[in-house]
């Protein structure tokens, strides 16, 4: 079986908006870092463009109360890829195989998606120590709600280089971070690509501070000495409102898949 890897990052640059203080600009953070402590359901819908040729589509919702997740891959109406994670069990569909594959709850991958500091992985505390730039540009409505708008950009390459490899489980699932601190060579080369030209952008609604939008550009890595770019903008809504997650039958039968199976190693503990 071919090995699977997902690789969720969030990383981001900026312009600075005249006029807002630091500290401004730290507490429009801070709050939005509070709201999303409280939140406990969402829904998602965006797109990624990749190589400027390549459209899909997304969807998806999120019950952190319940650890329940779904999410929902479309290019040109034809369903790419489909995920659900229900009482630890990651349950997969493959558009190009059209197969389903239940993932045992030893693997772990995929329970990221419940991890809420990961929208703010680029964001540090101490920006400019970690090699990063904050700053807010100007405010924007969207879906109907007045928001802020902020950025981050990478001014010095090999901090910010330093600080995603201290902290590399909080931008990609834990297995994932031991893969690829295995191969330093390939680590070093997708955290430079990575780090030279990402931006991020968040928008803030300024009456609950919950984030409303965001947008990733980056460069991604597919082969050696070769990359493309990558956008994918997000727009979360229905906050905190009752969901019903049904996993398809056929989905309940499908074929375990083990982190040996993957080559990877197990849940860290």
């Amino acid at each position: 079986m071919k090995k699977i890897v997902f690789v969720a990052m969030f990383l981001g640059c900026s312009l600075l908006c005249s006029g807002v203080s630091a500290q401004e600009l730290n507490q429009i953070i801070t709050d939005a870092k509070k709201a999303v402590e409280g939140l406990k359901s969402v829904k998602m819908k965006g797109k990624t463009l990749t190589g400027a040729v390549n459209t899909t589509h997304e969807e998806g919702a999120i019950d952190y109360g319940k650890r329940e997740f779904f999410g929902l891959e479309k290019s040109d109406s034809k369903v790419m890829s489909m995920i659900y994670i229900e009482e630890g069990v990651t349950y997969l569909y493959n558009g190009i195989f059209q197969a389903w594959y239940k993932f045992d709850k030893s693997l772990g991958l995929f329970d990221a998606v419940f991890d809420k500091d990961k929208l703010f992985s680029f964001f540090p505390n101490s920006w400019e120590e970690a090699g990063f730039r904050v700053s807010r540009l100007a405010d924007e409505d969207i879906e109907g709600e007045p928001c802020f708008c902020v950025k981050s950009v990478v001014i010095d390459k090999d901090k910010a280089k330093d600080f995603a490899l201290r902290f590399l489980d909080k931008f990609v699932a834990p297995q994932i971070a031991q893969e690829l601190k295995k191969d330093k060579e390939f680590l070093n080369s997708y955290l430079d690509l990575y780090m030279s030209g990402s931006e991020y952008t968040q928008w803030i609604s300024k009456s609950s501070s919950l984030v409303i939008k965001t947008l990733l550009k980056h460069s991604q890595m597919t082969g050696p000495s070769e990359s493309v770019e990558v956008e994918t903008e997000t727009v979360y809504y229905d906050f905190n409102k009752p969901l019903t997650l049904e996993v398809p039958k056929e989905a309940y039968d499908a074929e375990w898949v083990s982190a040996e199976d993957l080559g990877l190693s197990g849940k860290q503990q």
